[in-house]
C-alpha cells in the first residue's frame, strides 16, 4: 500500500510539473506571438538626449513596437525616414518635467517597457540641485508613474561606478562623487519600483559624437574605449524585446561596459551580469 501511495503522488507530482511546465511555455509563445504582431508599448524619458534619441530611432526601426511615447521638455526630431515609419505609432508628450505626475500619468498606462534616459551634469544643470533634479528627481517621478501604469519593465541609463553609498557633498570640487552617488541611488529608485524587471545599464565613455564634453573628448583622444550611442540605444531595445519575449530570466539584471561593447560588435542582445 505504502509503495502504491507513493508511486500515485510521484504520478500527481509529475502531472503537475508538466501542466506547469505548459503554461509556461503558452505564457512564452504569447509574448512570442504580441511582439512578432506589434502590441508592444513603450515609454522614453530623455529622448531629446544623445542616448535617448537612439533609443526612439531603435524602437521605431523595429516593427514589434506598436506605440512609442516619449515624455519630455521638447519633442525629439525624426528624419523623414523614421518619421514615415513611425507614423501611427509614436506620441510626442511635451511636459514640464516637473510636474510629470499630473501631466504623464496616462502615459504610461500599460507600458511593456519604460526607457530613462534622463541624464545632466552638475555643469549643464548650473548646480548640484539642478542636477538632483534631472537625475534623480525626475527619475523618481518616473518611477512612480510607471509602477502606478503597471509597466512591466523599466530600463535605466546609469554609469560605470555608480554607487548610493559614496561619500559626496555640494562642493563643485567633489562633482564627479556626487554624479556617482546620485546615479546610484536613481538605480536603487528603480530597483524599490516593484517591477517584474528591471534593466540598469551601467556604461563608461559614451561616444556622442558631435555632443561629447571637452572630458570626453579629451578620454577619446587618450585610447578610452567607448561605446557609440546608435550601438547603445538599440542595445537597450533589444533587451526589452528579450524581455517581452520571455527569453530573460533574472527580474533585476546590471549591463557593464564589456558585455555592451561585447555585444555590439558581435549584433547580439547584451548579456547581463546580475545585479
Amino acid at each position: 500500500i505504502s509503495a502504491h501511495r507513493c508511486a500515485a503522488t510521484f504520478k500527481l507530482l509529475e502531472d503537475v510539473w508538466t501542466s506547469l511546465a505548459d503554461h509556461v511555455a503558452r505564457l512564452q509563445q504569447r509574448d512570442v506571438a504580441m511582439a512578432a504582431t506589434g502590441k508592444l508599448k513603450a515609454v522614453v524619458l530623455g529622448g531629446t538626449g544623445a542616448v535617448g534619441t537612439e533609443v526612439v530611432n531603435s524602437l521605431v526601426a523595429s516593427d514589434v513596437w506598436d506605440k512609442i511615447v516619449i515624455v519630455g521638455r521638447r519633442p525629439v526630431e525624426l528624419g523623414n525616414e523614421l518619421a514615415t515609419k513611425a507614423a501611427g505609432r509614436l506620441e510626442q508628450l511635451t511636459i514640464n518635467m516637473d510636474n510629470m505626475a499630473a501631466e504623464a500619468r496616462e502615459a504610461f498606462a500599460g507600458a511593456d517597457s519604460v526607457f530613462c534616459a534622463l541624464g545632466t551634469t552638475r555643469g549643464d544643470a548650473g548646480s548640484a540641485a539642478g542636477f538632483r533634479r534631472v537625475d534623480l528627481e525626475w527619475v523618481d517621478a518616473a518611477v512612480a508613474l510607471a509602477k502606478a501604469g503597471s509597466a512591466k519593465h523599466f530600463s535605466v541609463v546609469s554609469c560605470e561606478g555608480a554607487n548610493a553609498g559614496m561619500w559626496a557633498n555640494d562642493w563643485p570640487i567633489f562633482g564627479a562623487m556626487l554624479y556617482l552617488k546620485v546615479k546610484g541611488q536613481a538605480e536603487e529608485a528603480v530597483k524599490a519600483g516593484g517591477f517584474p524587471f528591471v534593466s540598469v545599464f551601467r556604461p563608461g565613455l559614451i561616444d556622442r559624437g558631435d555632443r561629447m564634453r571637452g572630458g570626453e573628448k579629451l578620454a577619446k583622444v587618450l585610447g578610452v574605449s567607448s561605446i557609440k550611442t546608435a550601438a547603445f540605444g538599440k542595445l537597450m531595445v533589444e533587451d526589452a524585446e528579450e524581455v517581452a519575449q520571455g527569453r530573460r530570466t533574472p527580474a533585476v539584471a546590471m549591463f557593464r561596459m564589456k558585455a555592451m561593447q561585447e555585444a555590439a560588435k558581435a549584433g547580439v542582445p547584451p548579456k547581463h551580469s546580475g545585479k
